[in-house]
């Protein structure tokens, strides 16, 4: 499965730098990279005219002034939402990016980027059929591979029915045997796992299966520096600065 080296930083920008700035818009990235970071994670997903965008729920509710489904709303009222004031007044002009958007902004500060495929197994070949379009048209090819990783295995293996050599990451959430197979049917490149759910003694027992490791989110240094001290080879965090700071933020979900 771990057939080649391991390009990403320790740290991977969770949503951008999530801790100081709206998550998942052109701002997160920005900060981001003024913060220092190297890669970053973001979450696509398609709205109900089939645009590919930038945000994590599957409702609108929480991250903007909208409300309902995504799936449901098409890409003309997401564009009009204001999708930074409920993180802070002065992001109140902040809007969610389309993938073309947030790809030609990360391609222009150089980062590395993970896309995490939030979709239904009915969504899945449609929505990696768009995010490859977007890749093709908006990523520069000398920059870093991306990768693609998703908590759906319809998503992953739509991606791998393709055959463009992008490299996989299965989200992990337990200790769920399943893992096994979906990583070396598809093959995945790495997993992603939820380090409130990580020891030491399932982290010893992954590695026997030669595959990267990353565990999500952290946002407390001694934790992070712990599961690096085990083996994991990144964390995702909401703070890019998080192994120069002397606190971190408090943890949140993936």
């Amino acid at each position: 499965m771990m057939n080649k080296p391991w390009p990403v930083s320790k740290i991977i920008a969770h949503r951008g730098a999530s801790a100081f700035a709206p998550e998942n818009t052109l701002a997160a990235l920005e900060k981001a990279h003024e913060l220092g970071a190297e890669w970053v994670e973001a979450d696509v997903r398609l709205t109900l005219d089939n645009e590919v965008i930038v945000f994590h729920d599957e409702t609108l509710d929480r991250c903007t002034n909208g409300r309902g489904l995504v799936r449901r709303t098409p890409y003309a009222v997401i564009a009009e939402l204001d999708a930074g004031s409920w993180f802070a007044a002065k992001y109140s002009h902040e809007k969610i990016p389309t993938l073309a958007q947030w790809l030609s902004t990360a391609a222009r500060l150089k980062l590395g980027i993970i896309l995490d495929l939030k979709g239904r197994w009915y969504e899945a070949r449609r929505l990696a059929d768009m995010v490859s379009v977007a890749l093709s048209r908006y990523w520069p090819s000398q920059l870093s591979h991306p990768i693609i990783s998703s908590g759906n295995v319809s998503c992953l293996r739509a991606v791998a029915r393709q055959s463009l050599g992008y490299d996989l990451a299965y989200i992990v959430q337990g200790e769920k045997k399943r893992w096994v197979k979906v990583v070396e049917k598809l093959p995945c490149f790495a997993i992603h796992l939820n380090h409130e759910f990580i020891s030491e003694r399932w982290l010893n027992e992954l590695k026997q299966k030669k595959v990267h490791i990353a565990a999500y989110t952290v946002n407390d240094r001694d934790r992070a520096q712990q599961l690096f001290d085990w083996g994991i080879e990144s964390v995702f965090s909401d703070d890019p600065g998080l192994l120069t700071r002397e606190k971190g933020h408090s943890s949140s979900g993936h």
